[in-house]
């Protein structure tokens, strides 16, 4: 694991830098460090982490040199992620006036985006620093268990595997091949371990996203090679045939287990109540993402306010959710003055569906990044592909299935995102007549 803080990397792991000599040891301890603590967090206008605030007198102390080192691939996210800050101040004075919620969500949007830039800026295309905040990041999860520390999301210690616990063991493994080749081995085994852990504390979106991996890697040994080839639509249709056939497996998979008992009992009754659900397997999993849809339909341009519940979008939410269980639904309908937004559990949709069309657009044009790089990555034989492709599929499935978003987890993966995209292009890997 100290290697992460070496200078000195085989043949065929990214460089050290791209374009840069070799630097002090120090500064990516310091990384980290830095996002080893966090867990603490400090209560202002919702939640502020301690991490985020010292990147936030980093990025003011070093202001000018971060806005010289910016490409335009970042400057573009960074003010997508601003116009979704403004997107939101100005429908919801157009829809419900400026509340304290209002200004969480502007604020949360403008720290998400300095973050993203100054940790762009920290990491600087340099291999080192990239899985310095990324071990760091994956290692404060564990700290946060093992010390029993409060965190935002205060159901954490309850279930801590699927509430980032879980994530982080996963990145923690993959990172070990990336680290040094010589690690590969103990890292697959670590990597099933924690695959198995999934499926049996019930953890759906960390086994379904272990298994596309798993089924991607795989793809890349038999169709990939040891240089990177541009995107392209037939590369595309190939791969997304692919995944189809692999989720149908996956799928048929769950069927089999929760119909063999070898599940753990609140988990199969769980995955049942699902599959059996007169809505569908995918309504029943994610009813808010469901009802949020239908409210975004209703009014696609303008939502419907950060801190206003509506009675349509939340009434399909508890039907959904209920299914035929008039009791359930009730206590549903009783519960909504407890709400403080239109259940959405979605980044791009809870933005589009909270304040428009114009709030999404940031989101969906991560998506497009991200698709297309594990696309590229899915057909490159390399040691950092399998920790690559778990951060892009993380951040797709958190854009479309999770609350949040989470600034610093985010902050990181984009950051990851680009610089996967630098070393690509920079160090002229992509072949772009293939």
């Amino acid at each position: 694991m100290l290697s992460i803080f070496s200078t000195k990397f085989g043949k065929s792991n990214f460089k050290n830098s791209i374009g840069q000599t070799d630097e002090s040891i120090w500064i990516p301890i310091g990384i980290f460090l830095l996002f080893l603590t966090y867990g603490p967090s400090v209560e202002i206008v919702g939640q502020l982490r301690i991490t985020e605030i010292i990147l936030i007198l980093i990025g003011l102390f070093n202001f000018k040199k971060i806005m010289q080192s910016l490409g335009r691939n970042e400057i573009f996210i960074a003010f997508l992620l601003l116009l979704t800050a403004l997107s939101y101040g100005f429908f919801d004075i157009f829809n419900q006036g400026i509340t304290h919620t209002t200004i969480k969500r502007v604020g949360s949007y403008c720290i998400l985006s300095a973050l993203f830039l100054i940790i762009t800026w920290m990491v600087n295309k340099n291999k080192n620093r990239m899985l310095a905040a990324t071990v760091g990041f994956a290692f404060s999860f564990v700290i946060v268990w093992l010390f029993n520390i409060t965190i935002p999301n205060n159901i954490f210690h309850a279930t801590p595997w699927r509430l980032g616990l879980g994530e982080s063991l996963t990145v923690v493994a993959l990172c070990l091949p990336a680290i040094n080749q010589r690690y590969k081995f103990i890292s697959a085994v670590i990597f099933f371990i924690v695959v198995s852990i999934h499926l049996f504390t019930g953890s759906r979106n960390l086994s379904l996203l272990s298994f596309t991996l798993i089924f991607l890697f795989i793809f890349s040994q038999f169709f990939g090679d040891t240089k990177a080839h541009e995107f392209t639509w037939h590369k595309f249709t190939k791969l997304a045939s692919g995944i189809v056939a692999g989720l149908c497996a996956v799928f048929a998979v769950f069927i089999f287990l929760v119909g063999s008992n070898v599940l753990p009992e609140d988990v199969e009754r769980r995955l049942t109540r699902q599959f059996d659900s007169k809505y569908g397997v995918i309504i029943s999993a994610r009813p808010d993402v469901s009802a949020s849809i239908l409210g975004i339909a209703k009014r696609p341009f303008t939502g419907y306010g950060s801190g206003v519940v509506d009675d349509d979008v939340y009434q399909n939410y508890a039907k959904f959710i209920s299914g035929d269980n008039p009791r359930h639904f009730r206590r549903l309908i009783n519960e909504k003055p407890l709400w403080e937004a239109s259940p959405s559990h979605s980044h791009v949709f809870g933005a589009w569906l909270d304040a428009g069309f114009i709030a999404a657009i940031s989101w969906i044009f991560i998506l497009i990044f991200c698709a297309r790089y594990v696309v590229i990555l899915s057909y490159l034989q390399h040691p950092m592909v399998p920790l690559g492709l778990f951060y892009l599929l993380s951040m797709i499935w958190d854009i479309l299935f999770s609350p949040g978003p989470n600034r610093v987890e985010m902050s990181i993966g984009l950051t990851f995102l680009f610089f996967i995209m630098k070393y690509l292009r920079q160090e002229s890997q992509i072949d772009r007549h293939n």
